[in-house]
C-alpha cells in the first residue's frame, strides 16, 4: 500500500487552503469574495484526498487535527465504494495523529446548501423559500461546470441567479477550487459514474464549519437512483458523509427531473435564472442544442406545450433526440419521463417526433435488459426461470 502524506496550509495573506501531500498536485481552496472560513477540524483534507487515494489505493497519513466523525465517516465511504466498484477502487488505510472525539458546537437547525443554478438545486432552493424555511447559505463551487481560471462566465452565473440566491439564502459562500482538475488529472471518475463530484462538493463544504446539515439537491429520484447505480450523489452513500458538526443530508429524492421542471414552470418561478447548459463555451447561458439543452427543452415543451425563451436557440425540430444517446441510462430517463408526460396530456400528436423517440426508446431498454442477461451463465437463467 503506497504511504501517501497529507499536508492542510493555511494562507491568510492569499486568502487560500491547500493540502500538499508527497504524491498529488496541490489541491487549491480560495476565497475571492470573503475572509477564509474559520474551524478547528481538517476534515475537508481527507474528503478532499479521498478519491486519489481509493484509485491508487494509499495509506493516508495526516497530522493536522480531524474530528472522529469525519475519520469514522471516510473510512465507511472508502470501503462503499471500494465493494461497489473493485475494479477501479482499491482499499485505503488512514493514520490520523490527531482525532478530535467530540466538538463545542450544538444543534443549531443552520443549513449549508450547495447551489448551481441548474434545474435540481433551483427546484430544491425555491421549495425551501415556498415551504418558509429559514437559516439556510449557500455555497457555489467554481471550478466544476466551470474551469478554475474562468472567472468571466462565473461572475456571469453569480449574477443571473443573485436574485434567486437573495431571495432564499441567508448568505451566499463561494469557493474557488482546482479539485475537480486534479481528479481529471488522476482520472478518478469510473465510467458513467460521476463519483467525484459528491467528493468535490463536500470537500468544499467542509470547509465551512459549524453546520448542522449540509444539503444537496437529489439528481434523480430514488427508483432512478437503482437504475444508474452506482453514481457519485446517491441517497444511499451521501447520508453516510460527515464531518465535524454535521451530515450531509440529499433533498427531493421524492421527485422526477421532469416534475421539478413542471413546479418551476407552474409556480410562477423565473426561469431566465436557470443554468441547465453542457456547453462550456455557451454557459451559463443556455445554447439550446447541446444534450442538456434539449432535454431540458423537451420537458418544457411537454408541460408548457410551448418553449420559453431561455435558450439561445428556442427551436425543437422533429429529429430534436438523433443528439442523445439513448443507451446512456440517464438518458433513457429523462426520455422516458417527457413521454410519459406527453402521453398523460394527450398531446402525442402535437409533440415532435413522439413516435419516433417512443420506439426508439423502447429498443434502447429492451437492450439494457438484454445486456444485463449477458452477466449470467445459461444455468442461472433456467434456474431463474423455472
Amino acid at each position: 500500500m503506497n504511504h501517501l502524506v497529507i499536508k492542510s496550509n493555511i494562507n491568510h495573506a492569499e486568502n487560500e487552503i491547500s493540502i500538499t501531500s508527497n504524491k498529488y498536485d496541490e489541491i487549491k481552496f480560495l476565497f475571492p469574495y470573503e475572509p477564509l472560513p474559520s474551524f478547528s477540524c481538517h476534515d475537508y483534507a481527507l474528503w478532499a484526498i479521498l478519491p486519489l487515494a481509493m484509485k491508487n489505493g494509499d495509506h493516508i497519513e495526516i497530522h493536522e487535527p480531524i474530528s472522529k466523525r469525519a475519520y469514522d465517516s471516510v473510512k465507511k465511504i472508502a470501503n462503499i465504494w471500494y465493494f461497489w466498484i473493485p475494479n477501479f477502487y482499491k482499499k485505503i488505510n488512514i493514520t490520523a495523529h490527531n482525532i478530535i472525539e467530540s466538538n463545542s458546537f450544538e444543534k443549531n437547525n443552520k443549513n449549508l446548501m450547495c447551489f448551481s443554478g441548474g434545474i435540481d438545486s433551483t427546484y430544491s432552493a425555491f421549495k425551501l423559500q415556498q415551504d418558509n424555511i429559514k437559516n439556510v447559505d449557500s455555497l457555489t463551487v467554481h471550478g466544476m461546470d466551470y474551469k478554475f481560471k474562468d472567472t468571466s462566465k462565473f461572475d456571469q452565473l453569480m449574477e443571473k441567479t443573485k436574485k434567486l440566491r437573495n431571495s432564499v439564502f441567508t448568505n451566499s459562500h463561494f469557493v474557488k477550487t482546482n479539485i475537480y482538475a486534479i481528479y481529471s488529472q488522476h482520472k478518478c471518475n469510473p465510467s458513467f459514474t460521476h463519483v467525484t463530484h459528491i467528493f468535490s462538493l463536500f470537500a468544499s463544504l467542509s470547509i465551512f464549519e459549524g453546520y448542522e446539515q449540509y444539503l444537496i439537491a437529489s439528481d434523480d429520484r430514488l427508483d432512478q437512483q437503482f437504475l444508474i447505480h452506482p453514481y457519485g450523489s446517491n441517497s444511499a452513500s451521501n447520508r453516510l458523509m460527515k464531518n465535524s458538526t454535521g451530515n450531509l443530508v440529499t433533498l427531493d429524492d421524492d421527485v422526477t427531473r421532469l416534475e421539478k421542471t413542471k413546479y418551476l414552470a407552474e409556480n410562477e418561478f423565473d426561469l431566465n435564472s436557470l443554468s441547465v447548459c453542457g456547453n462550456a463555451k455557451a454557459r451559463p447561458y443556455n445554447c439550446g442544442i447541446c444534450v442538456k439543452c434539449l432535454r431540458t427543452k423537451s420537458m418544457l415543451l411537454a408541460i408548457l406545450d410551448y418553449v420559453p425563451n431561455i435558450f439561445v436557440d428556442n427551436e425543437l425540430g422533429n429529429d430534436w433526440f438523433s443528439k442523445i444517446d439513448l443507451t446512456d441510462l440517464n438518458n433513457q430517463m429523462y426520455a422516458f419521463d417527457t413521454l410519459l408526460h406527453v402521453e398523460s396530456k394527450n398531446a402525442q400528436d402535437s409533440f415532435p417526433g413522439f413516435d419516433n423517440l417512443r420506439k426508439k426508446l423502447y429498443t434502447a431498454m429492451l437492450n439494457r435488459e438484454t445486456n444485463k442477461l449477458k452477466n449470467y451463465t445459461k444455468f442461472q437463467i433456467v434456474k431463474a426461470i423455472f
